[in-house]
């Protein structure tokens, strides 16, 4: 984990330069959806490529029952027609124990026609014994308007790896955005394909201005009967840092929760 953490730092004093030469950065933030995510989230790989920008980003959630928490280091490159990405997380009860549980991954998208359509993958694998998969491999498809103002379409598709479970995602999702920062977005997850029952139905936006941003979201499992809420807010502090706090819950009786903040730096 320090060794990718050094190379996470290594390479965004190198692309800095780069990013910058490129003109005035612009990304998306804060969003939890499959079409408008956050450029450090990686959860739409195709999406990274419309961002314009590097962006370094660190992160640190925690469950206040359990006390289970996390670190992430991120960071994220687009310039409107290629885009990548990689993240490193440690997560466990205690940070600076063998029982610790490493993770890491990457991503790579493109975009076409204008950033109009974009494709991408993604990979992330368990780095300690016992694994239940050899990683998780993930591709997206998305049909976006000019300039982000108008409807946009996405598909992504998750399988395990050599998992003993075999699990497959899909996601299919309806949005329309009005620019840069905001946007809102229907969106349909099947959690398993060997199971279709097991979707999940949502709904997610983005807003933003004058130096902040505001996310949020909701679930619901069609089968399960359970709800799922969401929210980010952000803050600009200057033109290239920003700051932000999050939450998520499960909502029923003793629901799970989470709790978390993230740094980021944009060149």
């Amino acid at each position: 984990m320090r060794t990718l953490i050094s190379s996470c730092f290594l390479v965004t004093l190198l692309a800095a330069p780069v990013a910058e030469a490129k003109g005035k950065a612009m990304i998306l933030r804060g969003g939890f959806g499959l079409l408008y995510p956050d450029h450090n989230s990686l959860a739409n790989p195709g999406q990274l490529a419309i961002g314009h920008g590097f962006a370094a980003q660190a992160a640190y959630a925690r469950t206040p029952r359990g006390g289970t928490q996390s670190t992430d280091l991120s960071f994220a490159y687009g310039d409107g027609r290629m885009g990548w990405g990689a993240f490193g997380r440690r997560s466990g009860g205690r940070m600076d124990v063998p029982e610790a549980t490493d993770e890491a991954g990457a991503a790579f998208g493109l975009s076409m026609a204008k950033e109009r359509i974009t494709a991408g993958a993604s990979f992330s694998r368990v780095l300690d014994a016992p694994r239940t998969n050899d990683g998780v491999l993930t591709g997206a498809l998305n049909f976006n308007s000019a300039r982000r103002q108008g409807v946009a379409v996405g598909f992504s598709a998750s399988s395990e790896i050599n998992g003993s479970a075999g699990t497959q995602t899909g996601s299919l999702g309806v949005g329309y955005g009005a620019g840069t920062d905001t946007s809102f977005e229907g969106n349909y997850t099947i959690r398993d394909f060997k199971n279709l029952k097991s979707a999940l139905v949502g709904a997610f936006g983005n807003v933003g201005g004058g130096g902040v941003y505001a996310s949020f979201g909701y679930q619901y499992g069609i089968s399960a009967g359970d709800h799922y809420a969401m929210a980010r807010l952000g803050v600009h502090l200057g033109g290239s840092v920003d700051v932000s706090a999050k939450a998520w819950s499960r909502i029923a009786s003793g629901a799970e929760q989470l709790y978390g903040a993230t740094l980021r730096a944009l060149f």
